[in-house]
């Protein structure tokens, strides 16, 4: 089901590919310039929305450690620490373990063989992504930080612009990890 029905229906109930195909094809049909040069009303509108989502992620962002703090200690008192303790240490060993061997073997022979660059000084330039990910847990909130680390490391305005758009929504390898982990760890919980 690639194609919308009901666009609002699709983006309420989180059916993501009909809202991709949408906002691919009203990307490609978009003007983006006025004869003069000047961006277009649409343009400047989806700028001012992007700024105004930007600042309500900023602000939630802000907020977000108390209610992850609340639903960690509400939990917490229900379950025996000292259990839950040693599952979650072997969780996370697990969890950390195959995410580093998939960032520093999968992906960087990915960097090596596809485009031939040192992978220390391409890690070196993407660590204020990675301490901003690490502090937010949200794609979507370190995707700024994200997209000035591609720059420095020279990846082209429209492919960064793109891509990582596209990759903060769709490309969760660590999710996809993590998911592995985390069904096992709650069983060893309860």
């Amino acid at each position: 089901n690639m194609t919308p029905e009901n666009i609002i229906n699709d983006i309420a109930t989180s059916d993501m590919l009909p809202v991709i195909v949408a906002s691919v094809v009203f990307g490609i049909c978009i003007k983006a310039q006025e004869d003069d040069g000047s961006p277009t009303v649409t343009i400047k509108l989806i700028q001012q929305i992007n700024d105004v989502v930007v600042a309500c992620l900023m602000a939630v962002m802000k907020v977000a450690p108390f209610g992850v703090a609340s639903i960690v200690f509400s939990t917490a008192a229900t379950v025996d620490i000292e259990e839950a303790g040693k599952a979650l240490a072997w969780y996370l060993l697990g969890m950390w373990a195959v995410m580093l061997f998939h960032v520093f073997v999968f992906y960087t022979a990915i960097l090596v063989i596809g485009t031939g660059r040192n992978p220390f000084t391409y890690y070196k330039n993407l660590i204020p992504a990675v301490l901003m990910a690490l502090g937010m847990s949200s794609s979507m909130a370190t995707l700024p930080t994200t997209k000035q680390c591609a720059a420095k490391n020279g990846i082209r305005a429209e492919v960064r612009d793109l891509a990582l758009s596209l990759g903060a929504t769709i490309n969760m390898d660590g999710s996809g990890i993590a998911f592995i982990f985390i069904p096992c760890w709650l069983c060893t919980v309860q």
